[in-house]
């Protein structure tokens, strides 16, 4: 997990999601079904459907100030082997799933420049994977 320098909006960033909805800048995705989503937990986390409709236009600079830290933060998490990268809530902590617990750590170490990072681990019956 990273946090960046800076707290999110939670306001403005759904009024923002509204705003490029309504002008047809952005388009809704439709919710994945539970049965998919609990099926896709037992696969590789790379082909995971979960997404959280902020991260795009958190990572656009023409609408967010604060895009080069999302992008920043989301590659180096990339390059650093995490298999899934996303966003908490409507900002501003970013995630990666690693496949190892050392690839975690590292990563939050290189992360931790300008940030908090940490590594941790899923708090779920089925995290056995996660924790090789």
């Amino acid at each position: 997990m990273v946090k960046p320098p800076f707290k999110s909006d939670t306001a403005l960033a759904y009024g923002l999601l509204d705003r490029l909805r309504e002008k047809g800048e952005f388009e809704e995705k439709k919710a994945v079904p539970r049965e998919d989503l609990l099926r896709a937990l037992e696969g590789d986390s790379e082909k995971w459907p979960f997404f959280n409709e902020f991260l795009p236009i958190f990572l656009c600079q023409r609408h967010n100030t604060n895009a080069v830290f999302y992008r920043g933060i989301s590659e180096s998490l990339r390059d650093s082997g995490a298999s899934f990268v996303g966003i908490s809530g409507s900002g501003s902590c970013c995630f990666g799933i690693f496949r190892t617990k050392i690839m975690a750590e590292k990563a939050a170490e290189k992360l931790k420049e300008g940030n908090i990072a940490i590594s941790t681990f899923f708090l779920a019956h089925r995290a056995d994977p996660v924790l090789e």
